[in-house]
């Protein structure tokens, strides 16, 4: 019985060689000839490719931080990445239609130490303390005067400004993707973490 990949080549990953008598099993076997009961063969789910990792739609990441490679402090977090043929980020009109006639969304789970998974919550609240000021001090400036003074109007601006650029500069450089096909391509992790994944398969 010999597994394909879609371009015909065969799976040599997908094999396991029998730890008792050293036989070359083919996949779905699980029990070898010799009467060894063989483990359960993995699906390798992600993988190394130069900087990026490559991961299945839904898969998860090992429970290590991914940007130091430290344990984990927590179950992993799901990240839900948005990709599109104008890069998930539209400019305009245009882009922006063009943008959700492509829009492709794909999630992976994460994991994060402590440290960075405190950084990662201290940017959220930060982002989202920076909105409601900006939020309430515009509907004070427009409660509170017939015509809202141009200080309240900057001290209402600028906060939701500020918080807007923070999260999105955290969305687009901390941890990036791409969708293509069921697959999302990460680029932000840390060398050592990449360094334990392993390669891409050859198939």
């Amino acid at each position: 019985m010999l597994v394909s990949s879609p371009k015909g080549v065969m799976r040599p990953d997908l094999f396991v060689a029998c730890p008792k008598c050293g036989h070359i099993n083919p996949p779905g076997i699980r029990r070898c000839d010799c009467g060894f009961e063989l483990p359960r063969q993995e699906r390798q789910t992600f993988y190394r490719e130069g900087s990026t990792i490559v991961i299945e739609n839904r898969a998860t990441l090992p429970p290590r931080c991914i940007k130091c490679n430290r344990a984990s402090s927590g179950t992993p977090i799901k990240y839900t990445f948005v990709d599109s043929n104008v890069g998930g980020a539209p400019h305009s009109a245009v882009t922006a239609l063009l943008h959700f006639g492509s829009r492709r969304v794909g999630c992976a789970y994460i994991s994060l130490c402590d440290r960075h998974r405190r950084l990662r919550t201290s940017i959220w609240w930060i982002c989202l303390a920076l909105i409601v000021i900006a939020i309430g001090t515009g509907i004070y400036a427009n409660i509170g005067f017939p015509e809202p003074p141009n200080a309240l109007v900057w001290l209402a601006t600028l906060p939701l400004l500020s918080g807007i650029l923070l999260l999105g500069i955290y969305q687009m450089h901390y941890i990036k993707a791409k969708v293509h096909g069921g697959r999302i391509v990460i680029s932000g992790a840390g060398e050592t973490f990449l360094d334990s994944l392993p390669p891409a398969p050859e198939w």
